[in-house]
């Protein structure tokens, strides 16, 4: 039995637009008011990936040419969202004019709550709303194979094979005619599942509650002759204070990817894979929110299985190399490929 894991250079591999600046122009297109807010929410916030050496702008070391700061933003697009502009929030003025008094503090809670709530409110909701429209235009129909390594089960007696995909499409199945019993789509399949993106930056969270766990226990004064504790009130400052935290730490953790519990929800395919003799890595890129799945797969199979990891451009040769060693996968068992291996067709 064989393992497929499949990233979305396969579907690139394909001809398929289906890199998230595809999806920035579809979305640029349909709304583009929330583009530019998408892109003020994460402003300055992501890390700069390429060679600056005038230091004024920002330049592809390959091409030579300035990179686009929205092509940046959203290349990535599951990277960034880990990395908010605090600043879009954390500089709001928390003075709203209203009376700095106990008597108004309710008041202002649900006048300051209401504001900051419309910076991050529907973020998570519309990106998924865009990327299902978007993803269900892209046709998998009358694709030309591109490899001979998969191949539709013909053979009852034949062992199935299994594939994991990353994406949402449906070339698997259309053009593979690989029975949708064999792939596990562990983000959602386009027009029948919902679809995750989302980030995996859970230091943040800890870094915030912390925050917030020091702000509430300066709230509190001491106790009365009762052992009652006593709330020092807030100024108007102060609760803005912990309510731009509160809204900061609730984005961080609504556009979560809950990797955990995708692997809960699908944990039969993971006790599936355990008699697998050969795992293909094809299309995928490694990225980290994505490493909890390898760790289940290495756990979920034998030590001697083997790993035949393919990549695109020869620089990511080592990058992979070293991904698989932090994995644990012995190099007895490791073959890293280029990807003209596999498409051979």
């Amino acid at each position: 039995m064989n393992l497929f894991i499949i990233g979305n250079g396969f579907d690139r591999a394909h001809g398929l637009a289906t890199n998230y600046e595809d999806f920035r122009q579809y979305v640029l297109e349909i709304d583009p008011t929330f583009h530019d807010r998408i892109f003020s929410i994460y402003e300055g916030a992501f890390p700069r990936y390429y060679e600056n050496p005038l230091g004024d702008v920002s330049i592809d070391p390959h091409t030579k040419k300035e990179i686009d700061e929205d092509f940046k933003l959203w290349s990535d697009i599951e990277k960034h969202m880990s990395y908010v502009n605090d600043n879009i929030i954390l500089s709001v003025d928390s003075n709203l004019e209203l009376e700095d008094t106990c008597e108004q503090d309710d008041v202002y809670t649900d006048t300051f709550n209401e504001y900051l709530a419309k910076i991050f409110s529907d973020v998570k909701e519309k990106l998924e709303e865009y990327l299902k429209k978007w993803i269900s235009k892209v046709s998998t129909k009358n694709i030309t194979k591109r490899t001979s390594k998969i191949l539709s089960q013909e053979d009852e007696n034949e062992e199935l094979d299994l594939f994991l995909t990353f994406n949402y499409t449906n070339l698997l199945e259309d053009s593979y005619n690989i029975e949708s019993s064999q792939i596990l789509h562990i983000h959602g399949e386009v027009n029948k599942t919902p679809l995750i993106i989302g980030h995996n930056n859970y230091k943040k969270i800890e870094e915030l509650e912390r925050e917030l766990s020091d702000l509430n226990d300066r709230r509190w004064v001491g106790e009365d002759e009762d052992g009652i504790p006593i709330e020092n009130d807030e100024s108007n400052e102060e609760i803005g204070e912990r309510l731009k935290l509160e809204h900061l730490k609730n984005y961080y953790e609504e556009t979560i990817k809950n990797t955990e519990e995708c692997l809960s929800d699908n944990k039969y395919f993971f006790n599936w894979i355990n008699s697998v003799q050969n795992i293909y890595v094809i299309g995928h890129g490694f990225g980290n929110v994505d490493i909890p799945y390898f760790e289940k797969i290495v756990k979920s199979t034998n030590k001697n299985v083997k790993w035949h990891i393919y990549y695109h451009e020869e620089k990511k040769a080592e990058e992979y190399k070293k991904k698989a060693n932090d994995l644990g996968i012995e190099e007895s068992n490791l073959f890293i490929l280029p990807s003209s291996e596999f498409f051979d067709i």
